[in-house]
């Protein structure tokens, strides 16, 4: 008996609520009220109806002109019950699943698609809703092991190509000083098998350095 009152009442408290003291009235809130109603409010034969507050001259019936007659909040009464389940227009989509508990086959309207997976969950057993729950776990829990494989192998690479390039460098290094160290020998007329023993080159490389200073 009370439900416009209450409609009144909720749409009067949000506006006194977003409008600080001592500030002026031009940033009023505009407040959109949409009640989704399961019994009948009033008579009538329509399932969607509207209103907003107008101005009509009582003597000539004509509506007062106004620059701001938007600011008014608007209602939108929607009486699932006198629905007939026939879509003719994208809010009757809407309408449709608030009746039905289901999206109606051929629905296009913006985001319907989620609240066609929103309606599959709440519609589950809870069995069914157990196994969903374990295959969403088990989904995240798939992609943090290809995430976490990913990471892992990208600081293996680079750790990898670090050790690598400190090892060889070492390498490079040392062999560099053995060679220096043979070319002295060689200079001063000492036998490979001396060299050998104190570069641990082989025979075949020590050979080249000797013909190395004649090239």
């Amino acid at each position: 008996m009370d439900y416009l009152k209450s409609l009144l009442y909720s749409t009067s408290k949000i506006i006194v609520e977003h409008q600080k003291l001592r500030q002026d009235f031009t940033d009023v809130s505009k407040v959109i009220s949409i009640s989704i109603l399961y019994f009948n409010l009033g008579l009538g034969d329509d399932y969607l109806y509207y209103g907003t507050t107008k101005f009509t001259g009582i003597n000539t019936g004509e509506p007062l002109l106004m620059v701001d007659k938007h600011i008014f909040p608007e209602y939108y009464l929607i009486t699932v019950e006198r629905y007939r389940n026939i879509i003719q227009k994208r809010i009757d989509e809407w309408i449709y699943i608030f009746k039905n508990n289901e999206v109606a086959a051929g629905s296009v309207s913006k985001n319907i698609d989620i609240a066609e997976q929103v309606l599959s969950e709440i519609n589950m057993t809870d069995a069914e809703r157990k196994r969903y729950e374990k295959y969403l776990v088990n989904l995240i829990r798939d992609a943090d092991v290809l995430r976490t494989a990913r990471i892992e192998g990208e600081l293996r690479g680079k750790l990898e190509g670090r050790l690598e390039g400190k090892i060889e460098g070492k390498i490079e290094g040392k062999l560099e000083v053995k060679i220096e160290i043979a070319l002295e020998m060689i200079a001063n007329g000492e036998t490979n098998e001396k060299i050998a023993k104190y570069t641990q080159l082989s025979d075949e490389r020590i050979n080249e350095l000797r013909k190395k200073p004649n090239d």
